[in-house]
């Protein structure tokens, strides 16, 4: 802790006082406590259910509910608490099924959008020589860049530039 002299200089000096504010206010800044806290009730409950009877974290939840203990926490926070080590004798490997990654109930579907330019059209007779059709492909958003691809399909040949610009 710095002191202010009477001639008007700093001296580092210690003070407990000040040591245990900073202390104090460190704690604070550690987050929440866990909620299965010190249930060692409860915790044993857990342990047996899924060891010995091979019951799945959401099952036992339901029991311990059931069988009277006070459960403050989801099935996520027991997840995250038996990944993270917090019981004694329960590891991921004594979990019947563990799903790895996240499953999402939501897919996402692309939207499909008019197309702003004319549609090439199919020609019936393929094999008149010089019918080329043309056709422009953009890069991602943000770029002008372009792809001009003219194609003659009797003859197959394929003439590919990149243009400055789609316009």
């Amino acid at each position: 802790m710095q002191l202010f002299n009477s001639d008007l200089t700093y001296r580092t000096e210690y003070s407990a006082d000040a040591e245990l504010r900073k202390r104090d206010y460190n704690i604070t800044a550690k987050g929440l406590k866990m909620k299965i806290g010190t249930n060692f009730e409860l915790i044993v409950f857990i342990e047996e259910m899924i060891i010995e009877n091979k019951y799945s974290p959401s099952s036992v939840l339901a029991e311990a509910k059931k069988n009277g203990y006070e459960v403050n926490f989801c099935i996520k926070a027991l997840y995250n608490y038996i990944d993270e080590g917090h019981f004694q004798r329960l590891t991921n490997d004594n979990l019947t099924v563990k799903k790895i990654g996240k499953e999402s109930t939501y897919h996402h579907v692309r939207v499909a959008y008019s197309q702003k330019g004319k549609r090439i059209v199919e020609h019936e007779n393929k094999e008149i020589f010089r019918d080329w059709e043309l056709d422009t492909v953009v890069g991602n958003q943000g770029t002008k860049a372009a792809l001009m691809i003219m194609t003659e399909r009797s003859k197959g040949i394929y003439i590919i530039s990149k243009i400055e610009s789609k316009s």
